[in-house]
């Protein structure tokens, strides 16, 4: 269950660049861990990236099952 489901690029944010990273898991713990386990893995497949550095991993939960 717990998986990457897209992410999303924007090296223009204020006051530092933000890597959106939408996963899947079970609690907010276990994205957050699901979120910097894909950051280790892009900047070991894509050494440019290690030009920036893993400040924080954040994740709000979403409900996909709540009808908003």
């Amino acid at each position: 269950m717990n998986r990457v489901e897209h992410i999303s690029l924007h090296p223009q944010a204020r006051p530092g660049p933000v890597i959106g990273v939408y996963v899947h898991a079970r609690d907010l713990a276990t994205a957050e861990s699901v979120a910097e386990q894909a950051w280790q893995r892009a900047t070991a497949l894509d050494p440019t990236l290690l030009e920036w550095r893993l400040v924080s991993a954040e994740v709000p939960l979403m409900r996909p099952d709540l009808d908003l």
